[in-house]
């Protein structure tokens, strides 16, 4: 049973990650002021998009290995209770 408390902790841990990277991301963000000067530069921009992806693929591929890995254990333990 520790195994599945393991899985399901590393996934929760993989959604605080992105919730923590949003969080920074929106307080870099700050709102024009009225004259016509641009704040959010489109190298703020691609670097903020760089790190949501970033974050976004390690978690897609976290997840698939937490997949990969919880669908092999079950089988193993499958196999052992209907050998016994």
């Amino acid at each position: 049973m520790m195994t599945l408390e393991l899985i399901y902790s590393s996934t929760a841990v993989n959604g605080i990650y992105g919730l923590i990277s949003a969080i920074i991301i929106l307080n870099n963000i700050s709102v024009p002021s009225d004259e016509d000067s641009n704040v959010y530069s489109l190298f703020t921009g691609f670097a903020h998009l760089a790190a949501g992806l970033t974050c976004g693929l390690a978690s897609l591929a976290s997840g698939i290995a937490i997949g990969v890995s919880g669908d092999a254990g079950v089988r193993a333990f499958a196999e052992v209770s209907f050998q016994s």
